[in-house]
């Protein structure tokens, strides 16, 4: 059997950049916001990360947070100016959201990326 390989299963995880530490970490321990349909100056958590649209991804600890905060980093993220920096209602809207144990409890695919068949 020549010119015949044994590929190993992979165990890649989608790895994402925190807006606040700019450190790169596994997608599971971070947590995806979006801007809010209703209100485009907000950004609200996406814990499913379903939600339509540009995510930004955050930590969820006060430190990384304060840092997106202070850099002014979700208007970067969303290209928008007029983004509000709250870090009290950010840090409120994230007490909501499942702690460090990470948001992959069931393994589901992130939108766009199931298999497509194709003949």
């Amino acid at each position: 059997m020549v010119g015949r390989s044994v590929r190993s299963v992979s165990t890649h995880r989608p790895q994402r950049t925190c807006i606040g530490c700019k450190r790169v970490d596994d997608q599971s321990q971070l947590l995806r916001w979006v801007l809010d349909e209703q209100d485009p100056t907000r950004v609200l958590p996406d814990p499913t990360r379903r939600k339509s649209g540009r995510g930004a991804w955050l930590h969820p600890v006060p430190e990384c947070v304060q840092q997106a905060a202070r850099r002014r980093a979700f208007s970067r993220a969303f290209r928008s100016g007029n983004i509000g920096h709250d870090v009290e209602a950010l840090l409120h809207a994230m007490s909501g959201s499942p702690p460090r144990g990470g948001y992959d409890t069931e393994k589901t695919p992130e939108s766009g990326s199931q298999a497509v068949e194709t003949r």
